[in-house]
Parts: structure tokens; C-alpha cells; sequence
């Protein structure tokens, strides 16, 4: 009867909502039953803010996508230009976890970069092909503009500043690309202008 359809409807309901939170991208779900015949879903997804290159279980080279808590995850449905346009993680080494991978480390300190980054420097966030974790905690950053950048967690507003200070100024003669520039140490940033 009505009371055995409802259960069935439930379990159903129960069924659907486990099978797209099994989707790696999901990280949310919400279905309510809207009377006399509807259904009302809501998804949440993780969002991407790096990519990363891995070997899948099969043993194929593939592109992961990684969300501010360190969750990497095969995207679907993002536009390529997209993910091509997301900077690359370096200096990690992920670690199975069944068909996929366990969470990276430290990925907090590189959300905060690329935030503020895209706050308030986003010709400069354009620019960086890798954020690298190799020298954590400091974050390393390999830019069109800079073959190094170093940056110390806890300052960023202030290490954006002084960069695109720089950058311009080594614009203004004529220097295209940086070696390396390291603002780990306040005021004083060691600056290597030509490229070994």
C-alpha cells in the first residue's frame, strides 16, 4: 500500500543520494521530495584551485584536480581552458587510497596564496605555472615572470605587494624574466636577476 510505496521511495532516495556522493567531485547532497511529483536535488562540488599530474590504478598518466582541503579528484565537466589556466602542484607525493588518493598536506597555506593572489594580484596569479610544496612550509611559485618565487605562509598580502614592485622595476630595465626572487625575509628580498 501508500505506506510501502513511501518506503520504497525513501530507500530509493537513500540509494540515489549514496551513488552521487560516491563521485569523488561531490562532496554534498540534498534531495527532497517536493509533492504531488517532484524532486528537488541539490549538488555541492569540491572546487579545484591546482591540478596535478598521476598515475591512475590502471596505470595511465592523468590529470587530478585538487580542492583547498587537499582532496585530489578526476574533474568532470570542466571546461579545458579552465583547468589548463589552474596552476600545477609540485613537491608532493601522493599516496593511495583505495582507487584514489589520501588528502595533500599543507594545501591550506597554497589556498591562501592563490586567494589573495587572485584578490588583489591577479596579473601576477596568471602568471604562475607551479606552486610547489618541495620547500614546505615555504611555498615556491615558478611564473612566466620568475623562474623562483619563495613565499612565507603568514604574510601574502605583503609578499604580493613587494613582488609586483619588483617585477615592474626589472621591467622598467628591460629584464624579462627573474631567476629568482625570495620573500622569506621581510624587507630584505635577495633578488637574482639573470638567468644561470
Amino acid at each position: 500500500g501508500l505506506v510501502g510505496s513511501e518506503m520504497c521511495i525513501r530507500d530509493s532516495l537513500s540509494g540515489m543520494r549514496s551513488r552521487l556522493l560516491a563521485i569523488p567531485q561531490v562532496t554534498e547532497v540534498t534531495i527532497e521530495r517536493e509533492l504531488p511529483d517532484g524532486l528537488v536535488i541539490a549538488i555541492e562540488e569540491r572546487e579545484p584551485i591546482v591540478r596535478i599530474r598521476a598515475m591512475d590504478s590502471a596505470g595511465d598518466v592523468v590529470t587530478l584536480l585538487v580542492d583547498r582541503y587537499g582532496v585530489p579528484y578526476k574533474g568532470l565537466g570542466y571546461d579545458s581552458e579552465f583547468v589548463g589556466s589552474l596552476p600545477s602542484l609540485g613537491g608532493v607525493v601522493l599516496k593511495r587510497a583505495g582507487d584514489g588518493f589520501e588528502a595533500i598536506e599543507g594545501i591550506a597555506e597554497v589556498d591562501e596564496l592563490l586567494t589573495e593572489a587572485k584578490l588583489i594580484a591577479p596579473h601576477l596569479y596568471r602568471s604562475w605555472k607551479v606552486v610547489s610544496l618541495e620547500r614546505s612550509p615555504q611555498i615556491l611559485v615558478k611564473s612566466k615572470m620568475a623562474r623562483e618565487i619563495v613565499f612565507n605562509p603568514g604574510d601574502f598580502h605583503r609578499e604580493l605587494g613587494r613582488l609586483d614592485y619588483i617585477l615592474d622595476y626589472y621591467k622598467g630595465k628591460m629584464v624579462t624574466k627573474l631567476a629568482s626572487v625570495d620573500l622569506t625575509l621581510g624587507v630584505q628580498v635577495p633578488v637574482q636577476a639573470t638567468i644561470q
